[in-house]
């Protein structure tokens, strides 16, 4: 039941960034240390609000372009925490 729910949650999450990507919306806010960014999106629905958040992480290619993955290495975890505690913070500070 709860591993239901958890791909169920993880469809619509991916729904929602393949939605962002499509209507090509841009971020309210975006935080990054190195390669590694967070993209804060905020939305409203009958009345709701509420923020998603896309984590990232840039590589360049063989040929030396720049490429965009969620894909995270070991060495971009701690960024990412580093990332993530800061939406959060913002995220009570705003809804407090």
């Amino acid at each position: 039941m709860m591993n239901e729910q958890k791909k169920l949650e993880e469809i619509e999450i991916e729904e929602e960034v393949k939605d962002i990507k499509r209507k090509g919306k841009k971020p309210e806010k975006k935080y990054n240390i190195g390669t590694t960014t967070l993209s804060v999106f905020k939305h409203e629905k009958k009345g709701n609000k509420w923020n998603s958040y896309v984590l990232q992480r840039a590589y360049r290619d063989d040929d030396g372009n720049w490429k965009y993955t969620n894909s995270l290495n070991k060495r971009d975890l701690g960024n990412a925490i580093v990332l993530l505690q800061k939406a959060l913070d913002e995220e009570i500070k705003e809804y407090d």
